[in-house]
């Protein structure tokens, strides 16, 4: 299933050798892609890609959720041993019209990004009161089953979170908090502020890992 106006689904069904840089495939499964991400107000900073059209983690099966955990594992593997430090995950769960939780492309991604920061913003607390831990993305499910919006954290200690997302979140919502929190606000928007160059260097050194040090996954 693909959606013919959805970016991420132009990216995943373009063949590989065809692709800008900063849509290169760093590594995949048969379910996801590991991609640098556009607007990378950290160097690192990259997304995981469902190849389907779906909006978020909790419309998943359950061998694709075990495939995603298993990915994202290696990917924060790979990012901790490049850049030395923690790596944080988040997802805008998008549950349809005016239920985006601050995504802007809905279609199935999560971001990861290199940056020690082993407690949550204040600010996500503030504009999202309600949240409970979780062990596994499996626990997403129950959020798109109700239609319910959220937000999902992972901490650089690797404590997870899923927050209750309000209606009026603003899109990006998780880029402008960690954008505060990685000490240059002003850059949280991604086309306004793609950082190819970064991204450039991004895609250098993950080839130069992998072909030095190869993957698990």
């Amino acid at each position: 299933m693909s959606n013919t106006f959805c970016r991420l689904c132009k990216v995943v069904q373009t063949p590989h050798h065809l692709r800008a840089e900063h849509d290169v495939v760093l590594m995949e499964t048969d379910a996801f892609e590991w991609l640098p991400g556009l607007g990378a107000f950290v160097e690192g900073y990259s997304l995981i890609v469902s190849k389907r059209h779906v909006p978020n983690t909790g419309c998943l099966d359950d061998s694709s959720i075990a495939e995603l955990e298993r990915f994202a594992t290696e990917v924060k593997r790979i990012l901790r041993a490049i850049y030395a430090v923690g790596t944080i995950v988040f997802e805008h769960g998008s549950v349809g019209f005016r239920r985006k939780a601050g995504c802007c492309i809905e279609h199935h991604h999560l971001h990861i990004l290199p940056f020690d920061l082993p407690t949550i913003p204040s600010h996500m607390h503030r504009a999202m009161p309600a949240s409970k831990p979780v062990k596994s993305f499996d626990a997403l499910r129950e959020y798109q089953a109700a239609g319910k919006p959220f937000i999902y954290y992972e901490t650089a200690e690797g404590s997870a979170f899923v927050f209750d997302a309000p209606m009026d979140l603003p899109g990006q919502f998780m880029r402008q908090v960690l954008a505060v929190e990685c000490g240059c606000p002003s850059d949280w928007e991604w086309a306004e502020n793609p950082f190819l160059e970064r991204v450039a260097t991004f895609v250098d050194k993950v080839i130069s890992y992998l072909r030095r040090h190869g993957a698990t996954s």
